[in-house]
């Protein structure tokens, strides 16, 4: 098996799905937003475990492996003509997935890199809520977790989007529809 392929094809479970159920439509993408995802989570865990037990080293190592080799790729990403520039990777979900990793602090110029996203998520706004191409729930969790003026002015400019969709029944028992659910509501609670 290859270093990089995945242990089940996209077609073996019905799809790579992100936390708010938008499906990952590329192998490329499964593979550069489960990486980041899981970075995140090992940032998000190294944050929180004040316990001193084992294991802080080993996490810390995988943290530092996968920052180092996820930055080259940054590096090597924003310095191609065709690259989207700071703040961008790959693609659109990419793109929402590097930002909640760096959102943890997950990388080096995290603060660069969110404001260069952020600022240029404007740009693809629709008029309506959302953005064009963005997976409208994951980059609501995204901008969630950032606290700047910028991601504030996003999530405001999305206010109307969160709302006509909170008047959709949502289905009980599926799991993605509650947990955009719940997002729309603490977004919300956040913009009072």
């Amino acid at each position: 098996m290859p270093a990089c392929s995945l242990p089940w094809t996209p077609k073996s479970f019905g799809g790579y799905r992100v936390f708010t159920g938008e499906r990952v439509t590329s192998g490329g993408g499964a593979r550069h937003i489960l990486g980041e995802e899981a970075l995140r989570a090992l940032a998000v865990l190294e944050q929180a475990d004040h316990s001193g037990r084992g294991g802080q080293t080993l996490r810390r190592e995988a943290i530092a492996r996968a920052s180092a080799f996820m930055v080259q790729r940054l590096i090597q990403h924003e310095g191609r003509p065709r690259g989207k520039g700071t703040g961008f990777y790959c693609c659109r979900r990419c793109s929402v997935a590097l930002w909640r990793t760096l959102a943890v602090g997950g990388l080096d110029r995290a603060e660069e890199r969110l404001s260069s996203g952020v600022c240029g998520l404007r740009q693809h706004r629709d008029g309506l809520g959302a953005w064009r191409g963005f997976p409208f729930a994951y980059t609501l969790s995204a901008l969630h977790e950032i606290h700047t003026d910028e991601a504030e002015a996003e999530l405001r400019y999305a206010r109307p989007a969160i709302e006509r969709r909170l008047s959709r029944a949502h289905r009980p028992g599926d799991t993605y529809a509650a947990r955009r659910f719940a997002l729309a509501h603490q977004v919300l609670a956040r913009l009072g």
